[in-house]
């Protein structure tokens, strides 16, 4: 990902690059793909995610528990752990290849 860069910029609160789009994005493939009820609106998904994640603000990995929810939430056919690794697998390809 870091190969033929000069210079890397670490937009932390998404100043520079609004990836919530690509968040939403990568939820619903995750729905679609492995749950058994139909996706909702994308800005569903998002209210979702940041209710799911500010409820478990706390814990060690707020989104380990927002893809446990999903995998509850929507009848996924694999763990949170493996929703999770999609997840971040999924969003890491689009951002290699999507985002300029």
């Amino acid at each position: 990902m870091f190969e033929n860069k000069k210079v890397i910029i670490f937009d932390m609160d998404g100043t520079l690059l609004d990836s919530v789009g690509l968040w939403n994005d990568t939820d619903r493939y995750l729905i679609e793909t492995y749950g058994q009820k139909p996706a909702p609106a994308l800005e569903v998904i998002g209210a979702e995610r940041d209710k799911v994640t500010g409820r478990f603000r706390d814990a060690e990995n707020p989104y380990l528990a927002y893809c446990e929810y999903l995998r509850r939430q929507y009848g996924c056919s694999i763990s949170a752990e493996e929703i999770h690794a999609v997840r971040y697998r999924y969003a890491r390809e689009a951002l290699i290849h999507t985002v300029d």
